[in-house]
């Protein structure tokens, strides 16, 4: 017996430095201790490998191979076919990345403390409507300001020190939440900060040759970086195919509107002002993160300084943690539906942080029509008939809540100023080409 045990530990030890065979995969080494103290199974993607996984049993990091035709979904845990899992498309092994990038500086202590809890809660599955983990992995970038205001600067500063570290990519989200519970804010010089720099750091770590790839930046200040510095971030971006989405609770003062200096469209669908303070006229400096989330097509999001459940809530209401299953747009093609409340009436997957409507999965049938406007038609509704939003030869017969959809004669336009359909001359525009 004592034999049998004194070979059985051998092997084990073996095991930790070589992969080694087991029925439950194999035990491969464990560098970064991510199964130090786990006992109950946990299961994890493999940054840039679609068809393998790994699983933490009792302490060790086991890897497993699903089987053929198949990949591991990280969103349920389980091996999956291809075309549910992003990045994993037609057996692609192109992997997705998120990353976040923060100011800890000392004013940050309530957003540094948010998104731990934001992306914990994710992970942990307390949100319904989380979207799909990145099977590349999570990065952390922070940044910040270690020299005072005049002094020699050089740029870039010193990487890594304890004024910018990186963690990641990495797919064990536990750890990254450690992570992120172990960052220290730094009373430094508060603002500005090299937000640039901090950008530039967690792209470094992440291939060009990706599935896709978004970066969280969280700050209250403007960026220190040199001008010359937004112009190479920019091409980063750009050949990582990242989107960058920033979440602003200050600008080292009050925040310029974004809609004051980008297209009324982008800023419609992709800009959320939830601040009670309102706006102040700005610079270069803050009008480089809305350009910056403008070209890489991320939405911005705007916020008072708050609690840390305040700020918590914000980001569970506001923003989609991670990705859609799919890549495929949803709605009217090229743009798709370009409303939260369209995408999520057809079953499709809004995802906020883009401003984008994707398909829930690429097995089962996915819209593309568009959204049929009714109007609404209360139980008070005696009798009425209302004009088809869609439609200039169709109205609506409403009674008592019901509702029917009816054809005007051939000819002729329902003319809302009179309750029936009408001859065109006769009704005013736009379905008509009555004039007085």
């Amino acid at each position: 017996m004592f034999k049998k045990l004194c070979v059985s530990l051998l092997l084990l030890c073996v095991a930790k430095a070589i992969a080694f065979p087991t029925g439950w995969g194999y035990i491969v080494p464990d560098p970064e201790g991510r199964c130090t103290g786990r006992e109950s199974p946990d299961h994890f993607a493999i940054p840039g490998i679609c068809d393998k996984f790994y699983r933490c049993v009792y302490g060790y990091l086991y890897e497993h191979q699903c089987p053929d035709g198949l990949v591991f979904n990280p969103s349920i845990s389980v091996c999956d076919w291809p075309r549910n899992v992003r990045g994993c498309e037609d057996g692609g092994d192109k992997p997705t990345y998120v990353g976040f990038v923060l100011d800890d500086s000392g004013s940050m202590i309530s957003e540094i403390s948010a998104v731990k809890q934001w992306m914990q809660n994710c992970v942990s599955g307390s949100y319904a409507t989380c979207a799909s983990a990145p099977t590349g992995g999570w990065i952390v970038s922070t940044f910040n300001d270690p020299y005072p205001s005049g002094s020699s600067t050089p740029y870039p500063p010193t990487f890594p020190s304890s004024f910018f570290t990186r963690f990641g990519p990495s797919t064990d989200a536990s750890a990254v939440v450690d992570f992120i519970d172990d960052i220290a804010v730094h009373s430094g010089y508060d603002c500005p900060e090299y937000a640039f720099f901090g950008n530039k750091n967690a792209l470094d770590v992440i291939p060009d040759d990706n599935g896709g790839c978004k970066i969280y930046f969280f700050s209250d200040a403007t960026a220190k970086d040199p001008s010359s510095a937004l112009a190479p971030l920019i091409a980063q971006f750009a050949a990582k195919g990242c989107s960058f989405i920033p979440v602003l609770t200050g600008c080292c003062h009050r925040c310029e509107d974004p809609c004051a200096s980008l297209d009324s469209t982008y800023c419609h669908e992709h800009v959320v002002d939830d601040r009670s303070f309102g706006s102040s006229s700005g610079g270069f400096e803050e009008r480089a993160y809305y350009d910056l989330a403008y070209v890489t097509g991320g939405s911005i999001y705007l916020t008072d300084k708050a609690s840390a459940d305040d700020l918590l809530k914000f980001l569970e209401d506001k923003i989609t943690l991670g990705f859609c299953p799919t890549t495929s747009i949803a709605g009217p093609l090229p743009e798709g539906y370009t409303s939260k409340t369209d995408c999520e009436s057809t079953g499709s997957c809004w995802d906020s942080s883009v401003g984008k409507c994707y398909c829930s999965s690429a097995n089962e049938t996915c819209s593309h029509h568009p959204i049929v406007k009714k109007p609404k038609c209360l139980v008070t509704d005696v009798h009425t008939f209302k004009a088809d939003p869609e439609d200039c030869t169709r109205y609506y017969e409403c009674a008592s809540g019901r509702q029917w959809n009816r054809p005007c004669a051939p000819g002729t336009v329902f003319d809302p100023a009179v309750g029936v359909c009408n001859h065109s001359y006769l009704t005013a525009p736009p379905c008509g080409t009555k004039t007085d």
